[in-house]
């Protein structure tokens, strides 16, 4: 597990009690440092996140806001058929969604 709340976070402090009764490793992090790109990171260095290979991680939106940012910047300097790709799941989730709503509103 990856803990980079602060421990006075009453999330973070529960999720590491069970992970600490349950015998689980905890790597600490920071959000400037989790992931490779991150402002605190040297050229170069790799972030805690690709050397601690965590299984799980507490979060906050924030956080979750701050990745999914730098995978769009990511994508977006991208080819276009990479673009494509990255771009399909959610589109195939919306349509799919759509689909739903669509099918309720006549069953009802």
């Amino acid at each position: 597990m990856i803990g980079f709340l602060p421990l006075a976070h009453v999330f973070e402090l529960l999720v590491e009690s069970v992970c600490l009764l349950s015998a689980v490793p905890i790597g600490y992090s920071s959000a400037l440092t989790m992931i490779d790109s991150g402002s605190k990171i040297k050229k170069g260095s790799k972030g805690d996140a690709t050397v601690l290979h965590p299984s799980c991680m507490t979060s906050v939106p924030l956080i979750l806001d701050r990745i999914s940012k730098s995978i769009q910047e990511k994508v977006n300097k991208s080819s276009t058929i990479k673009k494509y790709y990255s771009n399909l799941p959610m589109s195939t989730k919306k349509l799919g969604r759509e689909e739903a709503i669509a099918h309720l509103s006549l069953t009802r």
